[in-house]
């Protein structure tokens, strides 16, 4: 086999996009997550006081939660996430589109697990917290930031 003829420069083959992230893309996954688990702390400490100490309805409870945690996660992700450098007039709108998309389906999810299948709300808030970030991360830094500037 000729190398030189079959593999780029990195020695991946030729014309094959390879699975694994730019050391960039890593560091900007990693910071993700880490603001995300402060986003999903600042959820579910919201979302189970709601329940225990005011006596709020889980589905209820859950929508207000991740509502209580989009401020802080926006500012954070914007800015030490992604560094963007778009204008705010312009990613603002874009991320709430995206965290009203997840609000409803945090809501649904909590609705489905709780009144659906006669779960635990702690079932419900599992379920939010382990496939919202995905999605999440694909919309800001496909379509919300997209003026990044790298690090």
């Amino acid at each position: 086999m000729n190398r030189s003829r079959d593999c780029d420069e990195t020695g991946s083959p030729s014309g094959v996009a390879t699975a694994l992230p730019s050391s960039h893309e890593f560091t900007k996954i990693i910071r993700f997550v880490g603001v995300g688990m402060l986003s999903a702390a600042v959820y579910a400490l919201a979302t189970a006081l709601a329940i225990s100490v005011l006596g709020a309805d889980a589905t209820l409870a859950s929508a207000a939660g991740y509502a209580i945690a989009i401020p802080v996660n926006f500012v954070l992700q914007r800015s030490y996430s992604f560094n963007s450098k778009g204008a705010l007039k312009v990613e603002a709108p874009k991320y709430s589109v995206v965290q009203g998309a997840n609000l409803l389906l945090s809501a649904a999810a909590m609705a489905v697990v709780v009144e659906g299948l006669g779960l635990h709300y702690a079932y419900g808030m599992i379920a939010v917290i382990a496939t919202i970030p995905i999605l999440t991360y694909l919309a800001m830094n496909q379509w919300v930031f997209t003026r990044q500037q790298s690090r």
